[in-house]
């Protein structure tokens, strides 16, 4: 049984493991906009966000304390879960509550069954080391009302109601300005999916994709539920059938292609990305320009070599595309549809999967990618 305390304020909340088995305590704590000694009505909504970061939110199962209906809707529902929690080498839930006190910033009542939850992760008495990751983000959930209990929300679609919509075959667009809208450039996305799904005969959509445009990497990490984050910036972001464009365009080739793709039997989310990045460039820039500055980078670096340049000294991103390129040099489209299907989750497992899809073994592959970087640094065409 949980212990019943005063709630007043900058009180550290003690909490207790909840009743399915969480196996860490997080350290909350109150401030004057959410202490519940004077606003006894926020007191579920408290619990709701206790209950929930103490519930292994960096993993994906039917949480008891997000509402069902974006559940339903979304595989990966928490729409900021992957900024922080980004696989075996990011933070868990367990490691990120242990080292960072939560404090609730404030809670903030919209209507009768509409809360605003704001957040803030901080590490207390941190040294320099810690200093520039402090705090680590400024959160927001919005708390509703579903069955008579509170359930936790993404701030997305609660933030952006407002906006103007327009809708097109395969893409709805989502922007706040007309400044952000370009029919012609809506024109020219639905376009380009066509061209990818038609050239690497991928299946069709599934759903349409929803496609809001920002402008900058901290409005999209607004979408997402940040007012200030530190990992899993980005200028765009593809979550199932929705893209948050962060270039102020409603065309993102990049991401449009994580759209196309996403859910065919792709070998790993490094070949993903550059595949991503041979079609449809990255951050505004188109391949050719990325590839180009890597394979200059690359040759200006002392003892730079392959193995250097797959722990991504430089960009992954553009050392993906590089050998996707390479590989369609001399395979074309059939050789890359094989090696983006192959695993490449480290170098043992690439450079097995490229020798599947070309029967180079590793020293005939490693003697064209130097060709291959050397070419791109000095052509015209890059």
């Amino acid at each position: 049984m949980r212990r019943k305390i005063v709630y007043i304020s900058f009180l550290l909340l003690f909490v207790s493991n909840i009743s399915f088995g969480n196996n860490y305590l997080a350290n909350i704590q109150l401030t004057y906009w959410s202490d519940t000694l004077y606003r006894p009505e926020i007191k579920p909504i408290v619990e709701l966000y206790r209950n929930y970061i103490e519930s292994n939110p960096d993993s994906i199962y039917d949480n008891p304390f997000w509402n069902s209906a974006e559940k339903k809707r979304f595989h990966d529902f928490d729409f900021s879960r992957n900024s922080i929690f980004q696989g075996e080498n990011g933070w868990t839930a367990k490691t990120l509550y242990s080292t960072y006190k939560a404090y609730i910033l404030k809670i903030e009542k919209k209507d009768s069954v509409f809360y605003l939850i704001q957040s803030m992760l901080y590490k207390p008495n941190a040294d320099s080391i810690w200093d520039k990751f402090n705090p680590i983000f400024i959160h927001r959930y919005y708390a509703i009302h579903e069955n008579s209990r509170w359930k936790l929300a993404n701030a997305l679609f609660y933030d952006t109601k407002h906006w103007q919509s327009y809708d097109t075959e395969k893409i709805c667009f989502h922007f706040n300005s007309n400044e952000s809208f370009s029919k012609t450039l809506a024109d020219t996305s639905n376009a380009f999916c066509d061209s990818v799904i038609t050239r690497f005969d991928f299946s069709p959509l599934m759903a349409k994709i929803d496609f809001y445009v920002v402008d900058g990497v901290h409005e999209v990490g607004h979408l997402l539920g940040y007012d200030h984050y530190i990992y899993g910036f980005a200028f765009g972001k593809s979550i199932e059938n929705i893209i948050i464009s962060g270039n102020k365009t409603v065309y993102y080739p990049h991401e449009l292609v994580h759209q196309i793709v996403k859910k065919e039997n792709l070998g790993s989310n490094f070949i993903e990305e550059g595949f991503a990045t041979w079609l449809g460039g990255s951050m505004g820039n188109a391949y050719h320009d990325i590839a180009k500055d890597f394979s200059q980078h690359y040759l200006a670096t002392a003892n730079s070599n392959f193995e250097w340049a797959f722990e991504c000294n430089i960009s992954c991103y553009a050392f993906a595309a590089i050998i996707i390129d390479l590989i369609r040099d001399y395979y074309g489209d059939n050789g890359v549809k094989e090696l983006i299907k192959l695993p490449s989750n480290n170098k043992e497992e690439l450079l097995r999967s490229i020798e599947k899809t070309t029967g180079w073994d590793t020293k005939s592959f490693l003697q064209k990618w130097d060709t291959k970087i050397k070419t791109v640094a000095q052509s015209e065409d890059y």
